[in-house]
């Protein structure tokens, strides 16, 4: 045999054997195909027999803690350790002012500024505690002032028995402005030079809006 013959032996081996490994690494690429949607099926199943088995499964329930004066932070730490599971938490906006059971006189009466003061579904009911959507109110005022989102209000001091200059200087100490109070003389039974009477009385809320009273004896 010639070494023509011998080189187009040669070439026509390594040609078969090139086709056979192709077709080796094509075999085994299909096989990790097949492996990775078989495992790919199985995850799919077990996930559909775990749900299932939450949905036959008895449901759990929950006692809904008080949240009043909890930040929301605290408050979700609270609600996940009273066994609650997944909790939707809706804070509504600022524009919705806290509800309280009594007037307001007082600081006590009123929760700190920034935690919750009210919460809808209330607390001390028992609920599913797998799902729980829930809505709080943030108080966002203090005693002394707030209203930022709905129209902002000073509470007023007590500047009874004042004279008029004292009046208005702790007036402008509290944070109200030169021109938000008119004054007027009023000498029915009041002191000279004292102010006798203000609108809003002392205590009460002095919207910024609205122009307030004071009501001294000026001669």
């Amino acid at each position: 045999m010639n070494a023509k013959a011998l080189g187009s032996g040669a070439l026509m081996l390594l040609g078969v054997g090139g086709f056979l490994a192709y077709d080796q690494i094509s075999e085994r690429r299909a096989a990790r195909k097949r492996a990775a949607e078989l495992a790919q099926d199985r995850e799919v199943e077990v996930e559909k027999q775990q749900e299932q088995a939450e949905r036959v499964k008895a449901p759990v329930w929950a006692t809904l803690p008080d949240l009043t004066g909890k930040t929301e932070r605290e408050a979700k730490e609270l609600l996940t350790a009273a066994g609650f599971q997944k909790i939707a938490m809706e804070v509504m906006a600022p524009r919705y002012e806290c509800a309280y059971d009594v007037i307001v006189d007082e600081p006590s009466d009123m929760v700190a500024q920034g935690t919750i003061c009210n919460q809808d579904p209330a607390g001390g009911g028992r609920l599913r505690a797998e799902r729980l959507s829930i809505r709080v109110v943030i108080e966002h005022d203090t005693f002394e002032q707030g209203g930022l989102a709905t129209g902002e209000w000073r509470r007023m001091p007590d500047v009874l028995g004042m004279s008029l200059a004292e009046a208005q200087t702790v007036l402008a100490s509290k944070g109200f402005g030169p021109d938000e109070f008119a004054v007027e003389d009023y000498t029915h039974s009041c002191p000279r030079s004292k102010v006798c009477e203000t609108v809003p009385a002392a205590g009460l809320r002095k919207p910024k809006a609205t122009r307030g009273t004071i009501r001294a004896s000026l001669k």
